[in-house]
């Protein structure tokens, strides 16, 4: 039963990061992204490595994002990783 609800909780949070990536990068308005953040345009570094015409949130939405993503992964994955050792 622990194991079951291991996995359903690790392949929720990996689709949860997942939906919530695409929402942020992929999905703007004109001022808003996906999640409702206002944008801005980017600074002069940033646009080096997002292109001219990419805006972004700010960089403590930038590095929330990194960490939501990149933490969120990891949490799934070790859940998912961590029913296999009990069965």
């Amino acid at each position: 039963m622990l194991n079951k609800l291991r996995a359903f909780l690790g392949v929720g949070i990996c689709i949860a990061v997942l939906v919530a990536a695409f929402l942020a990068f992929f999905t703007t308005g004109q001022s808003t992204d996906g999640l409702g953040r206002p944008l801005v345009q980017s600074p002069v570094i940033m646009r080096f490595l997002f292109g001219q015409d990419r805006l972004w949130a700010g960089l403590g939405w930038f590095l929330a994002d990194l960490i939501w993503f990149w933490g969120g992964l990891a949490l799934g994955v070790a859940l998912l990783a961590g029913r296999r050792g009990g069965e």
